[in-house]
């Protein structure tokens, strides 16, 4: 085999298999595929039209760009294409709390209950604290610190900062992912936070990934190709073999970039031989988790200019039911540059009940919930709804990973770790669920494709050095 002649199939068509596809053919392989389960490039990365304009969009999935640094293999991409102007840096939690009676709650009270949740965020994250503390949920671990905090505040104010963190548990849910019961508060502290904030993308988050994809040769994607099984050692004689629906591919390598819920519905039946225990173990503990967007589309704004969005400041947010699925919305903003649509974020058991109604009846409830939290306002019924169902679509069975409660430091790298065969990697793994700093995020995603081309590159080129003496 020449130095670049290796046939190289990526599994999955999202952030992380297109960065590792773009590398491999920068490095010179030419005989590189893509088999994509679904019928479109980007994975959770989903960029549509949606609002009165012609160029209106809402982002599906990943929404912004976190911490523009150049660390951030995916804020370099967007800032070498010029994708970022007009620049905006969003400004997190400007929006008004507004208690269930409809009255808002004085923002002076909201700057002290962000102070008490960024005092949580600050020792959760800490990266000094790794592996040091014993396990404990993050409700576990949220609840009595703000109940500290809130005994040491003046009587008269502490129902109203109570809420506000209340409305703050339900960010947390969707910042992180799920439950917050479901989630190692010890664990997060594996996550590094980049620095300068949260970057929207003006044309819209798939402008990244088609750059990263500009110059793949025709047929580099084969769409509709759901990988059931990849015989990767099949009576220890290579290729290795990946059976789909509509035939048999054959590869000297593979990386496999599909989502962590994919993986952890089909782990036990897509690989033969089988995964090792501990690779299944570390896929087991890795937590995947529920977070969905409902999109709500009016004829035109109904609320003063300026308005950037309310915050739920529910009375009570412990646990709901499928009546009270609504209850895990923290808030509805408008969507940047895209006047006539709202948007509403919710997380965890509340998101997974959300997908099994209807947009009439999800319309419905919102448009109850605005009407109960703005009680002085008209507020119409929205032309077009649009909800995300990322828990329910079969190749992605969820939306970001985190540590789950049996998660134990380092499981991110037992998952990126390769399957070899007399020693050579044949079977890789990629995706932001394998990054041990970056999980949850695109810029993890698109590290680790990198990093996982660039495995096979570093072999192909000991080996042309080894040729040579």
């Amino acid at each position: 085999m020449t130095d670049r002649s290796a046939r190289i199939v990526v599994v999955g068509a999202g952030a992380a298999g297109l960065s590792a596809t773009c590398r491999l053919l920068q490095a010179g392989f030419s005989d590189v595929i893509i088999l994509e389960a679904s019928d479109r490039m980007g994975g959770r990365i989903n960029t549509v039209k949606f609002g009165k304009g012609e160029d209106d969009i809402v982002e599906l999935g990943a929404n912004w760009i976190h911490g523009p640094t150049p660390e951030n293999s995916t804020f370099t991409v967007a800032e070498e294409h010029g994708l970022l102007r007009p620049y905006k840096i969003l400004n997190r939690f400007s929006e008004t709390f507004i208690k269930e009676n409809g009255e808002e709650i004085d923002r002076r009270l909201v700057s002290k209950a962000l102070e008490i949740y960024h005092k949580l965020d600050a020792e959760v994250f800490n990266r000094e604290r790794i592996g040091s503390s014993p396990n404990q949920n993050l409700y576990e671990k949220a609840v009595p610190f703000f109940q500290t905090e809130l005994d040491n505040l003046p009587e008269g104010e502490r129902k109203d900062v109570e809420r506000a963190l209340q409305a703050m548990l339900n960010y947390s849910r969707f910042h992180n992912g799920d439950e917050l019961e479901k989630i190692s508060a010890p664990g997060l502290a594996d996550y590094v936070e980049m620095p300068g904030g949260d970057v929207k993308i003006p044309l819209g988050y798939m402008s990244i990934l088609n750059k990263i994809a500009k110059d793949f040769p025709a047929s580099t994607i084969r769409y509709n190709c759901e990988v059931l099984e990849i015989r990767w050692q099949e009576r220890g004689q290579l290729p290795i073999r990946l059976v789909c629906r509509n035939g048999i591919y054959t590869a000297d390598h593979v990386i496999i970039t599909c989502s962590l819920g994919y993986l952890k519905k089909h782990k036990d039946r897509l690989f033969s031989p089988g995964l090792p225990d501990h690779k299944k173990r570390a896929i087991d503990t890795v937590g995947y988790g529920r977070v969905d967007k409902i999109f709500l589309q009016y004829k035109e704004p109904f609320m003063d200019p300026g308005f950037v969005g309310i915050v739920f400041a529910w009375d009570d947010t412990t646990k709901v039911t499928t009546s009270t699925w609504y209850k895990r919305i923290f808030g509805i903003d408008v969507v940047d540059n895209n006047p006539n649509v709202l948007v509403a974020w919710l997380a965890g058991d509340g998101a997974e009940h959300m997908e099994t109604l209807s947009e009439e009846e999800i319309e419905r409830v919102c448009t109850d919930i605005l009407r109960k939290f703005l009680p002085g306002r008209t507020v119409p019924k929205p032309e077009r709804v649009l909800a995300t169902r990322w828990c329910s679509n079969p190749y992605t069975l969820g939306s970001y990973s985190y540590p789950g409660m049996e998660y134990r430091h380092g499981d991110m790298l037992v998952m990126a770790e390769p399957l070899c065969y007399q020693g050579v990697p044949r079977v890789l793994f990629a995706g932001e669920a394998t990054h041990d700093r970056f999980f949850s995020c695109t810029h993890g995603a698109r590290s680790s494709g990198i990093r996982e081309a660039d495995r096979l590159v570093e072999l192909y080129s000991k080996r042309k050095a080894q040729a040579r003496l």
